[in-house]
């Protein structure tokens, strides 16, 4: 604490103005905090709340990534819009996601720009669903990727649904520093 202190400024020699200099040489001169800047905040609870937080150990490991966690995350992910629409797709996205909706063309770029073009797909008639069939983790642990099959469905006017369109999709991961996966890109045909 002295040597933390004493790099700010904080201590201050005792007798060392009166005496112009480091006080009688030999002696141990006692150090004083009665002219401090820091000193309000010294005996306050936030100087323990500050420390106690300083000395806490770190986090636990994550669980090392496996293919069959991306796979969970992707059915997670289904089962999310399929629940709450719009809501549960955007849930899963990274706030850089990108979206490609026809190769060939610009991707959109953020959460803004793919909440407007894909809200389409999650109204009072139409709905997607897709199940993953394949995925897999790179090297680094951190990034991964799954691919499989959609289904648009169309609601008709007695209530039954038809398929409007079907084919198939690949989706790119990131894992967060607290272990969640979020879709950076996805795409499909």
């Amino acid at each position: 604490m002295r040597g933390l202190l004493g790099c700010m400024g904080v201590w201050e020699r005792r007798g060392e103005r009166e005496r112009g200099g480091l006080g009688e040489r030999g002696k141990n001169p006692r150090l004083s905090l009665s002219r401090s800047p820091f000193r309000p905040f010294l005996n306050t609870p936030i100087l323990t709340l500050l420390l106690l937080a300083a000395c806490q150990p770190p986090p636990p490991p994550l669980p090392e990534a496996t293919a069959e966690m991306l796979m969970q995350a992707d059915r997670d992910f289904a089962a999310a819009a399929a629940e709450r629409g719009i809501d549960g797709w955007m849930d899963y996205l990274a706030p850089d996601a990108a979206r490609l909706v026809a190769l060939g063309r610009p991707a959109l770029r953020g959460l803004d720009a793919i909440r407007t073009s894909d809200a389409r797909l999650f109204t009072d008639s139409v709905r997607l669903g897709w199940e993953p069939m394949d995925g897999g983790l790179f090297a680094d642990g951190v990034h991964g990727y799954t691919t499989g099959a959609y289904t648009l469905w169309q609601r008709q006017p007695d209530g039954s649904e038809t398929a409007a369109a079907e084919g198939h999709y690949f989706t790119v991961w990131r894992r967060a520093a607290d272990g969640t996966w979020r879709v950076i890109l996805d795409g499909g045909s």
